[in-house]
């Protein structure tokens, strides 16, 4: 959103339904806060039905994955690689190649925006499972929400009620986004040697063992899988938090 042209003043972003990806507070806070401290005046966030989720974007990860069933792949950069060349006619994909400072923490921000999530300004408790359509407006204190996408009139949500205080100004916004992350994000001490002795026995390359060595481990760190987003469609309506 940074990079669209200042003479942008809407903005509509399509998603899917995965709560843990998309519709959840931490989105939420991230649009609260463009339309806070860029130029655009009002986005709209729209989730796509479930089981009808065929987007733009998805042939572009489908062209990606054909072209890597050609290419052993050793390290992260292999695969900017992979999507920089994949498309073969037409423009090529842009990649931006992103650090850990790329990756910004949104949680003061929903805290100190977000007090109120669950009723509307009707009274209604709100079904966030089943919310179709967002508006953020550059001014405003409410969020306007639709269960579907037809032409219904929105509902409005008092994202501050129940907050003292005025409402916070763009610098202190911009104030409270700080970087996710500090330092590399180690990984365990059991997945470190693993990775090792797949480099001894040269499953993986000598010329790629320099990566491999450098990672930062530790065994403070559990030896686990990350738990999964919350599939798309669930009806766990307070997950997403």
């Amino acid at each position: 959103m940074e990079n669209l042209p200042p003479a942008t003043k809407k903005l509509t972003l399509y998603s899917d339904s995965c709560s843990g990806q998309n519709r959840n507070v931490y989105i939420m806070a991230m649009m609260l806060a463009a339309v806070k401290v860029l130029p655009i005046e009002q986005i709209d966030h729209k989730f796509l039905e479930t089981g009808h989720t065929q987007m733009e974007v998805d042939s572009m990860h489908a062209c990606i994955e054909r072209a890597s069933k050609a290419v052993e792949v050793y390290l992260p950069r292999d695969w900017a690689l992979i999507a920089a060349t994949a498309r073969k006619t037409g423009k090529p994909y842009c990649v931006t190649r992103m650090t850990n400072q790329d990756i910004f923490d949104f949680k003061a921000i929903a805290s100190k925006l977000i007090a109120n999530r669950k009723k509307a300004d009707n009274g209604v408790c709100l079904n966030w499972m089943k919310i179709k359509w967002l508006r953020f407006v550059k001014g405003s204190e409410l969020v306007q929400i639709k269960m579907g996408l037809d032409d219904s009139p929105f509902v409005t949500l008092n994202f501050r009620k129940n907050t003292r205080g005025r409402a916070l100004k763009p610098e202190s916004v911009k104030s409270l986004l700080k970087p996710l992350y500090t330092a590399p994000i180690a990984i365990s001490k059991a997945k470190f040697c693993d990775l090792q002795d797949l480099c001894k026995t040269l499953v993986i390359p000598t010329d790629c063992h320099y990566f491999y060595k450098s990672l930062v481990h530790s065994e403070s760190v559990a030896d686990k899988l990350e738990e999964p987003d919350l599939e798309e469609g669930s009806d766990d309506g307070e997950s997403f938090y």
